[in-house]
């Protein structure tokens, strides 16, 4: 996400006057194109289907990193 924020400007700068040069509609195609195809090439990967932005674990019997149920904490669960 960082990467695409520092990026972003460089790629802004000159849309302009290429799209001058070239035409919108032959810059905006020509950009749209890879994009499409590298969202679409990234679908079949397993850990893009399984991604939840709720922040709950892809699995339902995986537990997030830290996480400890219960039964994991031992007497400290107990005595509250």
């Amino acid at each position: 996400m960082l990467g695409a924020l520092v990026a972003a400007p460089l790629g802004m700068g000159p849309a302009g006057p290429i799209a001058a040069m070239f035409g919108t509609q032959a810059v905006l195609g020509t950009t749209a194109a890879p994009a499409v195809l590298i969202t679409f090439a990234t679908l079949p990967v397993p850990s893009v289907w399984r991604a939840r932005g709720d922040g709950s674990p892809a699995e339902p019997n995986q537990q997030p990193s830290g996480f400890q149920t219960a039964g994991e904490q031992g007497e400290t669960a107990t005595a509250r």
